[in-house]
Order: structure tokens, then sequence, then C-alpha cells
């Protein structure tokens, strides 16, 4: 189901559509900017564009971008786009599916840390970046440094497309980017968290081990107010002194990549930590801090609760006009309540999948409660489930979402002895990357088992025919921040959820002539389901299948 709620005359401009840089539009496409013309033509500055997969978002991204070149803006807005992405690798992604990156009349490019590039004297930029004096990389001086050139393509190219972290560092601390017309924020359903994780601190004894071991353990402080202190005073110099100190090797090995490494992360530690404690002094009730009590000692954790507050500077200062893409970032109002939007100033678009619904089943096979309270009781049955399900697949790839590495070593050690070697465990997000590979090149129907593939991959085709949910992915309480978030909207805390899973179940059907059986497990899915209908968009719920139980 779709809802457009603009009625504008075009404004005299030329439309998004003439600036499409891919092959012929698809009619949800053609909706999108027609949709985005019209929103800007009533002069809306913060635009959602509610788009499944499969809709195709790059290529309306990618043409709002381009259109930006032409706006008339009032203010220091300089021509063209930033558009943002979640991860490096979707900036490779980007540049190898959009014809305005390829050779000729190029518009688009792409940019990465310094360290990303080469330099001929110092291995990487951001070696011969740091060289003083007599030292002074030479590229740098003849102004051949390739990521300087690569930073001065981005400044003024129409499609500037960057990862959330960079584009957040460089705003903060650095300053070379100016504000652009337009800001397209792709995967904004993870908008909050990248602005929220960018600035969150966490001190335990494995960091303290990295950067200040003659500090440990990490003493006991009771309020925030403390451990800010302790940071000003006492952590804080430390660091300093050890970039110093690691600079001043460098200048004499400027080609140790695992020194350069050790700086760049201690800058990044530094650099986040002062941001978190000019933002504590300045508003501690938007932060909540604990200490937990580990194996190696306490750990101490602040964190920010609402991402409004970081808004302003990291995103609506940096554009004009703010474009918002996802699959599903949720429900409007949770949305625009959590980054601090107006709701009545933004424009939303929701557009339906173009998947045929028999091609992508959701199947409602729910044993049990998979709930803190009922978990011991239920386990059994969905493990027995599973066994069933991965009988019926028996000839084909597949991928379970456990939630937990406790709930996956469950399901590992009852399924591994009946399917031996077909159930793949990785334990760690390298392992992860590393199983996921073998996943995909392995002849055999194996099946991926991880509590951390919701999103960001990509099991397109025969890598998966089916997946499991487990246990519904509800936020850990445990986490403060998220207790907080909670307790101040509760509603907030139900759409993570519903989010999460409807990003799930979209890692496996992933074009019309794709398909792939989803099963979920755990019956608190039914209680989300009816507490919060209007959580799920009609396009998803048109896929359920209800089993009797």
């Amino acid at each position: 189901m779709e809802r457009e709620t603009l009625d504008a005359e075009p404004a005299m401009l030329k439309p998004p559509l003439d600036y499409f840089p891919m092959a012929e539009p698809r009619d949800k496409q053609l909706r999108a900017l027609d949709f985005l013309r019209r929103a800007h033509a009533q002069k809306y500055t913060d635009i959602v564009i509610e788009a499944p997969t499969g809709i195709g978002k790059t290529g309306i991204g990618a043409a709002a971008a381009l259109w930006a070149q032409q706006l008339i803006v009032p203010g220091k807005f300089e021509p063209g786009a930033y558009y943002l992405v979640t991860q490096k690798l979707l900036q490779d992604q980007l540049e190898a599916d959009i014809d305005s990156f390829k050779a000729g009349f190029r518009r688009g490019c792409t940019l990465k840390s310094s360290i990303e590039y080469n330099c001929a004297q110092y291995g990487t930029c951001m070696a011969g970046m740091r060289m003083k004096h007599e030292k002074r990389c030479r590229e740098l001086a003849d102004s051949n440094c390739s990521y300087r050139i690569a930073k001065s393509n981005f400044r003024f190219m129409p499609l500037a497309v960057t990862n959330y972290p960079y584009f957040f560092t460089e705003r903060t601390y650095v300053g070379e980017l100016p504000p652009r017309r337009v800001l397209v924020a792709d995967e904004c359903h993870t908008l909050e968290k990248q602005v929220l994780g960018f600035v969150e601190v966490n001190i335990n004894h494995e960091v303290m081990t990295d950067w200040a071991p003659h500090l440990r353990p990490v003493p006991r402080m009771d309020d925030i107010f403390e451990f800010a202190d302790w940071l000003t005073k006492v952590y804080m110099p430390v660091i300093e002194n050890r970039i110093i100190a690691l600079n001043a090797r460098l200048e004499d090995s400027p080609e140790d990549r695992k020194l350069l490494d050790e700086v760049n992360k201690a800058e990044t530690h530094y650099t986040r930590n002062q941001a978190a404690l000019r933002s504590i002094y300045e508003d501690e009730n938007n932060w909540i801090y604990w200490q937990e009590e580990k194996e190696n000692g306490l750990e101490s954790i602040a964190k920010p609760i609402s991402a409004a507050a970081f808004m302003k500077f990291l995103i609506f200062d940096a554009a004009s006009i703010r474009i918002y893409m996802s699959a599903y970032p949720g429900p409007k109002e949770v949305f625009c309540r959590s980054l601090g939007l107006n709701v009545e100033k933004v424009a939303w678009l929701k557009l339906a999948s173009t998947f045929p619904i028999e091609n992508r089943p959701v199947h409602m096979v729910l044993v049990g409660s998979m709930g803190q309270k009922s978990i011991e009781t239920t386990l059994p049955s969905v493990l027995r489930m599973a066994e069933r399900i991965l009988k019926a697949h028996s000839e084909e790839k597949g991928l379970i979402h456990c939630h937990s590495y406790k709930i996956g070593q469950a399901l590992f050690d009852y399924l591994n002895p009946r399917f031996p070697g077909r159930i793949i465990f990785p334990k760690t997000a390298k392992e992860r990357d590393n199983c996921f590979a073998h996943h995909s090149h392995s002849e055999e129907p194996t099946v991926m088992l991880s509590p951390s593939m919701t999103e960001g991959f990509n099991l397109i085709g025969d890598l998966a025919r089916f997946q499991i949910i487990a246990k519904m992915p509800y936020p850990y309480l445990g986490d403060k921040q998220v207790a907080a978030k909670r307790e101040r909207d509760p509603d907030w805390y139900s759409m993570q959820t519903a989010m999460t899973v409807i990003q799930a179940c979209g890692r496996i059907v992933r074009s019309d002539t794709d398909t792939g059986a989803t099963y979920i497990l755990d019956s608190d899915f039914k209680m989300l389901y009816e507490r919060h209908p209007h959580f799920f968009p009609r396009w998803f719920e048109e896929a359920f299948v209800w089993h009797k139980k």
C-alpha cells in the first residue's frame, strides 16, 4: 500500500527524473522521484522514502543527489549532495552500480579515511600526511597526494558518497566538508544507532590494557560526574601523551602499518571521548552511566539516550534538504521522535514491495514463548522444529537467526550431530565474515547460524532458500541505554524489534524472481503483532502464513 499526501505544482526546475543515472527507471522509482519533486515544491526539508528491497533505492538516491546541483538554496549551502551509507563496502557497490562514477563525464566519487589511500613514499596517505619538515611527503608537497585529490573531488562532485563514521568525524573534528544542498541518508533506520554510537564511551580492562595499562583496574565511580572528572583529569592526559609518543615513533617508521593503525585507533578513541565529555558537561540529563562487574574487573559505560541532541550539527546543518531512505524506517511518529524531527514537517512516502507474495512467505510456526521466563521450557521445541525445517530443506542453503550466542550454541550442539558439517556457527564478527565466504562458495547445503546477520548481508538466490528466526530480537534490557530509552518511549522498544524482524526477513529474497521461506518460531511475535499491528507494513503482512500449533 502506498501513501502520497502531496499536491503541488512542479517547481520551475528540471525534475529529479531527468538526473536518473541508471537504466530505464522502474515504476516505483518514478513515483519516488515525482514525490521528491512535489515535496521540494511544497518546501519540505526532511523527506522520507520507504522503499522495500528490490525497488532500487540506489537509483533514487543518486538521482536526488545529481538533481541537487541545480537547486537554489538560500544560505551557505554548496551545490550537490552528500550520500551517506553504513559501510565502506556499500561505497564500493555504489561506485560499481552507478554510471556517474565511470569514465567520461564523471559526476560522482567516494571518499574514505586517509589510511585507505596508497602513498608512493610512505605506504598510506595517513602516514605521509603526518610527516613534517624535511620528511614531508613529496606527493603532498607537490599536491599529488591521492587522498587530498580524492577529498578535493569529493567536495566538488555532485554525487559525493561516504560512510557515516567518516562523515561524522570530518564534521566534528576537521571541518573541511561544508554544508551542501542535499544530504541522502541511506539505511536511515540505522541513523539513530549511528549517531548514538559515535559518542558513547566504554572503558574496561581491555581498553585500559591497550591505552593506559598502568591505570588498571577501572576504579569504582558512582555517577557520571565522577566518571567525567576521572576521564578529564586522569585518563585523557595519558591518552594524549600516548598519541604524542606514537607519532614520534611514526616519524622514524612511517611505513609501519601496525604502528599507523595504532595511532589511528588512539586518535579516534581520544577524539570520541572528547566529544562525549563536551556533551556530558552540556546536557548530563541526556546521558546514562553505569558500571558492570566483569571477569577482569569493572567496566564503565556512558551512553547518550537521545540522538536528537546531536542531529542538528551532524545532519540538519550539513544540508538544506535531507532525504532519508530505508526499506523500513519504522512508523513515522516513532522515527521522527527518535531523531528530533517535527512529524508535521516531514514528507513521507510509503512504497509497497514489488516481490510476489508467493516468493517470500513468512511462516508462523509458533512453538512457544522464548522470553526469559519461558525459554528453558520452549527451547527443546525450538530445537526439534529447527531440525524438521532443515530436513524439509535438505538440499538447500539457509540461515538461522539465533539472537544470542547462548541460543546459538544450544542450536549448534543439537543440530550439528544430526547434520554433520552443515551448520556454520561463527563466534565473532571476523569469523562471521570468513564463514560467510565459506558458505557462499561451498557446493554443500550449508546453513549459517548467527545472532548478527539481520542486516547488511545479501543471501541472494541459492545462498539461502530458507531462514529461521528462533527468538524475537528484543533489544537487550541489560543495556541501561536501551532500558532508559524504553522508559522514555515504550513504542521505540517495540519498533526496534519489529524493524529487526522485517530487516531479517529481507536477507534472503533480493529480487522479483528470487524465492525464500522464513519461519518464525517464537510465539512472542504474535503478542508484538497484536499489540502493534501498525508497526508492520501491509506488504509485509500479506506474506504471513499462520500454522496451527
